[in-house]
């Protein structure tokens, strides 16, 4: 029975490769198991209580940007550098509009995934229903390009932290990820267009 109901699994999978890695771990015992001793070391004290941890991760991810911008040295000078890259003439940068098949062939070209974000929406999902949603979508990102502002709902994301390397109790050594399919759509369709623009206008 336990066969067949393997075998299953993996027939019904969209990831067959990564369901059968997870069927092994489950058979042979070599699944992770919760940490329930996990701390973290903050300025003050080391915090045990989960939600004062997520807080800690908050307000650690939060501030990074700002962090990294208070580090910068000389903002005139790396404007120089960087003009420096540009030739002497480049043309005006035109919104080029996005179509239904780009929409389309974009979300296909994603790998394929079952974890969500605040939306509840996967990669796996947006693939199913692509055909429905793409015009919708083809609506969204046109209209965002065309004012130039990102929409509120493709901003939030839950975000969860990675540990990189290091002492796991310190925050420093952490990452975060969000899990933000519709904003990928998005971010894609403009990192497309910069990198064809600069490549037009030779800017390296």
């Amino acid at each position: 029975m336990k066969k067949l109901y393997y075998n299953k699994q993996v027939e019904l999978s969209s990831n067959r490769l990564k369901t059968t890695w997870k069927i092994i771990k489950e058979t042979t015992g070599k699944t992770q198991s919760p940490d329930n001793n996990f701390e973290i070391n903050s300025d003050t004290s080391m915090l045990t209580n989960i939600n004062e941890i997520s807080n800690a991760f908050n307000s650690y991810f939060v501030n990074i940007a700002e962090n990294l911008n208070n580090k910068l040295i000389d903002v005139d000078k790396a404007l120089q550098s960087l003009k420096k890259s540009y030739p002497e003439n480049i043309s005006e940068m035109k919104v080029i509009p996005v179509t239904e098949i780009e929409v389309i062939e974009i979300i296909k070209s994603f790998k394929n995934k079952n974890s969500s974000g605040y939306d509840r929406i996967s990669i796996n999902i947006l693939k199913h229903c692509v055909n429905e949603v793409s015009k919708p979508l083809t609506f969204i990102c046109n209209l965002s390009l065309a004012t130039g502002a990102y929409p509120d709902r493709f901003k939030f994301a839950i975000v969860r932290p990675i540990h990189k390397n290091g002492d796991k109790s310190k925050i420093t050594d952490y990452r975060p990820i969000s899990l933000l399919s519709c904003s990928k759509l998005l971010e894609t369709i403009m990192f497309n267009r910069l990198y064809q623009y600069a490549q037009t206008n030779m800017i390296y």
